[in-house]
């Protein structure tokens, strides 16, 4: 287990320098590097890499699997600083008092998300924005309040995001709609018909994965419809911060890794494998993409319900993405799974990551793209035109076209074997990795 701060620097230096002696010195001949997603501790994190590594070692078992080659794995788990919601066991004790201490009381189970956007804001900002949270409902003029407060965080793009779409909404279509952002945050929770026909247990279940939301949070249904509620909004915020958060580890603290492990002296064979869930994969991606240059290929990369933009590879009339140099950096298919049960990533998500757009941009498209800011993980790859192909989950028995004539990306329509956010432990997946494992590298690795 590697650990990471927030600016992404390694805790951790001496095991980094373990890992790449290793590499240097001993025959490993595979290093697969895994990367969580948010609101992930220690524990939940080093339980789903190990529950994975067994998984994929129990199928090849099971059904006799064989490398075709030696087999010397080291295996890397990347932790990075993801958690800001607190849940059960860990809720702040409630203290009978002044108001406060009510306020304290009342936001006990979030006050870790609130402790990570807090520390975002000017000291001049906070009490006004402690007394903001402290209200079941704001206004709109307090909500623009709370915009210009956090207008730090909300200023900021991200590199998988489309460029295209981050201007300003224009003068006439704020005078239509009041502020963009403002009515962003007032569509968030508006549950459609169809939506409200899902269990909310189920949607709790996943919403709680991707942040570790209390299960007994209203998700659903009319009573949160166009209501401007402060902790919801600082919700959208802080999945927003960690977005941003995952893109630093990766750049700052894995790419440096990254490039030490490709440029190990005389193991230019050994092949590296970057495994990403939902915001894993952004670390995996900025730590790919993030250096000016790699001193050869990764070898391959398996993207797990990622919590990226769907348009991150893509290079067409819309623009080019920012992850569009790891199709070109890595050298097997990108194999990127995304499942229409995930509710997080269909639902939540492309709210968190507007920033200043037009609220009008949250919707399909009339000619069927999806919103602009919608995940990789809930929609699959779009414009890379014959660079992508989405094809069905594959299950043992059949392979994944992974040869010279193989697109860049496979968006992997994943909904038959995958449920929800978090299930990502299963035989589709540790299948998936085998294709990985096996296939022969593509030209130079």
């Amino acid at each position: 287990m590697l650990p990471f701060d927030k600016v992404g620097s390694c805790t951790g230096p001496r095991t980094q320098k373990h890992i790449v002696d290793q590499v240097r010195s001993t025959d490993i001949t595979d290093v697969f590097v895994f990367a969580h997603g948010w609101n992930n501790d220690w524990n939940v994190a080093t339980k789903r890499y190990r529950d994975f590594i067994d998984g994929y070692l129990g199928l090849r078992r099971e059904r006799g699997l064989e490398t075709g080659r030696p087999l010397n794995p080291l295996l890397v788990g990347v932790f990075w600083p993801s958690t800001a919601l607190v849940v059960g066991s860990e809720e702040g004790l409630r203290i009978a008092g002044g108001a406060t201490d009510d306020r304290a009381a009342k936001h006990a189970l979030r006050h870790g998300e609130v402790e990570a956007v807090a520390a975002e804001l000017s000291e001049r900002a906070l009490p006004r924005f402690y007394e903001l949270l402290d209200r079941d409902e704001i206004s709109e003029i307090e909500a623009l309040d709370l915009k210009e407060m956090l207008k730090p965080l909300l200023e900021r793009t991200s590199e998988d995001d489309p460029a295209e779409f981050m201007a300003n909404g224009d003068e006439e279509s704020q005078g239509r709609q009041g502020d963009p952002t403002v009515a962003t945050w007032r569509s968030y929770g508006a549950a459609t018909p169809e939506e409200r026909r899902e269990d909310p247990h189920k949607i709790a279940e996943q919403v709680a994965d991707f942040g570790r939301v209390p299960a007994a949070e209203p998700l659903v249904g009319a009573s949160v419809l166009g209501k401007l509620d402060p902790r919801r909004i600082l919700r959208l915020v802080t999945v927003q911060l960690m977005k941003d958060r995952a893109g630093t580890v990766g750049a700052k603290g894995v790419a440096p890794l990254l490039v030490e492990l490709l440029g190990a002296a005389n193991h230019q064979d050994t092949r590296v494998h970057l495994l990403g869930h939902s915001y894993g994969a952004k670390v995996c991606l900025s730590a790919v993409c993030y250096p000016s240059a790699l001193p050869r290929q990764v070898t391959s990369m398996l993207l797990l319900q990622p919590a990226v933009n769907h348009r991150c590879f893509a290079d067409d009339e819309y623009g080019r993405g920012g992850y569009h140099a790891a199709l070109d950096r890595v050298n097997l298919p990108i194999l990127s799974t995304y499942s229409t049960h995930d509710w997080p990533l269909r639902h939540v998500f492309q709210y968190a990551a507007h920033r200043t757009v037009d609220v009008n941009e949250i919707r399909i498209a009339a000619d069927g793209r999806p919103d602009p800011y919608s995940a990789l993980g809930g929609y699959g790859p779009w414009g890379l035109g014959d660079r992508a192909k989405l094809v069905d989950v594959r299950l043992p028995d059949e392979r994944y076209n992974l040869g010279a004539d193989a697109p860049h990306v496979y968006g992997v329509r994943a909904s038959s074997t995958i449920s929800g956010h978090g299930d990502i432990n299963n035989v589709s997946t540790w299948w998936a990795l085998d294709n990985l494992v096996t296939a022969d590298p593509r030209g130079p690795a």
